[in-house]
């Protein structure tokens, strides 16, 4: 780690981000997200097609497919990003699809933590977004070691320790943490405020709108991937 700038995952981050892999997977994620848009749209309005009873279904569906490709694009980056070509072993698929899981649970548990607020009602369009915003942050940063871990145990099986990614990140690593950080910040900024920018006359942004947001969340949770993936890697050049 000696002699390298403290910015210096960033840049570790961006190459991973250039790759051609990377490139398909961001590909996919678009792709799943036109289709749920597409779904969507031809169960809203007054007469959805297969009645109203479709509605929840369909979003149902439209959410397991978005985090099913989340699921597949974390494994195939791990797979592929975790080391030089060659050097993945065997993944170790239960402690992946557990992890995954709990992840799932985790950040679904967290979206109902504003519902759960004494004032959620008086919360305004500044108010409620912020705090949405602030509750994403937390969890993507209390599961940034277990991210890590996951994307070692999809690339080789047993090959660090469950603690290993938080005491990379709090000692010879610690810089990597800082980074994530402020990333995080980045992208929860950018998630209130694009909102914000695009409001119309309804408070609701176009449908245009609505696209490049969720764009953003996209390219936002894939280089989460890349930060777990590529922290690993630094990770195990630090044991080396």
């Amino acid at each position: 780690m000696a002699g390298r700038s403290i910015f210096s995952p960033f840049s570790d981050v961006l190459a991973l981000a250039m790759q051609p892999v990377t490139l398909i997977c961001l590909a996919l994620m678009i792709g799943a997200q036109l289709i749920g848009n597409a779904a969507i749209a031809a169960v809203s309005g007054p007469f959805p097609l297969g009645g109203h009873g479709m509605v929840p279904i369909v979003h149902m569906a439209v959410t397991a497919l978005k985090y099913g490709v989340f699921v597949g694009v974390f494994f195939i980056l791990s797979r592929k990003l975790g080391g030089l070509k060659g050097q993945a072993g065997q993944p170790d698929l239960i402690v992946w699809l557990g992890l995954m899981v709990l992840y799932l649970a985790v950040t679904r548990l967290a979206s109902m933590i504003p519902a759960l607020l004494p004032d959620i009602g008086q919360m305004g369009p500044r108010r409620l977004p912020a705090t949405l915003s602030a509750i994403s942050f937390a969890v993507r940063l209390l599961f940034y070691p277990i991210m890590i871990f996951i994307a070692a145990a999809v690339h080789h099986r047993g090959l660090i320790k469950f603690s290993a990614p938080l005491q990379f990140l709090t000692s010879r690593g610690w810089n990597w943490l800082l980074c994530y950080v402020l990333f995080g910040l980045v992208f929860a900024a950018a998630l209130f405020i694009m909102p914000l920018g695009m409001g119309t006359a309804s408070g609701v942004p176009p449908r245009g709108g609505l696209f490049v947001i969720a764009l953003v969340g996209m390219c936002g949770q894939l280089l989460g991937i890349l930060f777990a993936v590529a922290a690993y890697r630094a990770m195990r050049a630090a044991k080396a």
